[in-house]
């Protein structure tokens, strides 16, 4: 009998063992650590302040983001969207309302790893727990240190990892940003020359109309002259040169306005090829500072756009190669401009370039950078020696040689 009682004692004490070891993995399984983490997106914020945002979530917590929806017109955001898609998961999007801008974006977060992604006005997701992950727990501390020490080493190369696309995705966010902005102050430059191009066609049709008045009275004038004064031959005579001149005048203004609905007919339609290709710029831009050029350049581009020189001062045109391209330069009184291989304009040269060699000076984005034109071969460097494009950017293909 003491034997037996011994027995179940022993089993009791075995029992009570197993549902104390059951109970603490229960209990160290369910301790996980759960972070709701919440983003906001205003139209009031400026450009640093957006892409600082987004910056901030792809640093903090290795979730994709990017623009699907963005306008900026009068230094107000017009149109606002964006999606989000973390690891292994899918993409979710965010549009503004109205003109409160996009409703906080939760992040919610467990053992540091994201769970889901929501608008926080949005009910709470809770994310059952298999019970296999409580059966889990009991492990042998040997087991235990190795996954350690093999997921200390892959968080650092995933850190690595993420430090370098964060990093490509930012250059290219700055790329992207500018190329948009570039084509933006482009399109605003357009559309004032339009402007000013409709009002100076509107102010010689109206013009015109004055002399057509005054050539009709005129006509009146000289038919009533002739039937009443057969005799007084130098006046009809002077009537007639007066009525010549105009019909003359007339002619030219009419040539004129040809000339002038010739040059909004093409400026309407490099304002359009520039509005498709700023619309497909949207979808994928990024913050960067707008393209600046100097005062003389802008001031020889618009007298090009316009025609203001109706060719008086235009000298000479030839073809160079810069930046490995082949582009157009024409040489005007004073200063050439040089254009991309697709009529586009690059920059302006404070210089006649018409001997070779030549060196000098000129500023692109207000900095100033040297330039040596020899043998139709322009090149452009900056003050550490190395080969730059258009914007001043150093070409990475050529400087390697």
């Amino acid at each position: 009998m003491k034997l037996f009682g011994t027995s179940q004692t022993t089993k009791i004490c075995l029992v009570v063992f197993m549902v104390f070891a059951f109970v603490k993995a229960n209990s160290q399984t369910d301790s996980a650590s759960i972070i709701n983490t919440s983003y906001t997106f205003t139209k009031n914020d400026s450009r640093e302040q957006l892409f600082k945002t987004i910056n901030d979530i792809r640093a903090d917590h290795q979730v994709e983001v990017k623009l699907i929806a963005y306008s900026r017109r009068e230094n107000q955001v017009k149109e606002l969207g964006i999606a989000l898609r973390p690891e292994n998961g899918e993409w979710m999007e965010f549009n503004a309302v109205k003109e409160q801008g996009i409703k906080s974006v939760c992040i919610n977060l467990i053992d540091g790893a994201v769970n889901y992604i929501k608008s926080c006005d949005d009910k709470e997701i809770i994310t059952p727990r298999s019970p296999v992950l409580r059966q889990d727990v009991v492990t042998s501390q040997e087991v235990v240190k190795a996954a350690d020490k093999t997921k200390t080493r892959q968080e650092q190369l995933d850190s690595l990892k993420a430090g370098a696309v964060a990093a490509k995705e930012e250059r290219l966010s700055l790329n992207q940003q500018q190329d948009l902005e570039r084509k933006e102050l482009q399109n605003d430059q357009l559309a004032g020359i339009k402007n000013d191009l409709i009002i100076d066609t509107d102010s010689i049709k109206r013009e015109k109309a004055l002399r057509k008045a005054e050539l009709r009275k005129l006509q009146i004038e000289v038919n009533r002259s002739t039937r009443e004064r057969q005799s007084l031959a130098y006046n009809n005579k002077r009537e007639r040169a007066k009525r010549d001149s105009l019909q003359d005048q007339q002619l030219r203004l009419q040539e004129k306005l040809d000339s002038q609905q010739r040059l909004l007919q093409e400026t309407l339609a490099q304002q359009i090829i520039n509005d498709e290709l700023i619309k497909k710029q949207q979808q994928i831009i990024e913050e960067q500072g707008l393209k600046s050029e100097t005062a003389e350049s802008l001031k020889a581009y618009r007298k090009a756009m316009l025609g203001e020189n109706d060719g008086h001062d235009f000298k000479s045109q030839g073809y160079l190669l810069f930046a490995m391209e082949q582009c157009l330069y024409k040489v005007y009184e004073g200063y050439t401009i040089v254009y991309g291989n697709q009529g586009n304009f690059l920059f302006t040269i404070n210089k006649e370039l018409n001997t070779s060699p030549m060196v000098g000076t000129l500023n692109i984005n207000g900095d100033t950078f040297d330039y040596s034109f020899s043998g139709d071969v322009l090149s452009i460097k900056n003050a550490n020696g190395d080969l730059v494009n258009q914007d001043g950017a150093p070409l990475a293909t050529l400087n390697k040689y």
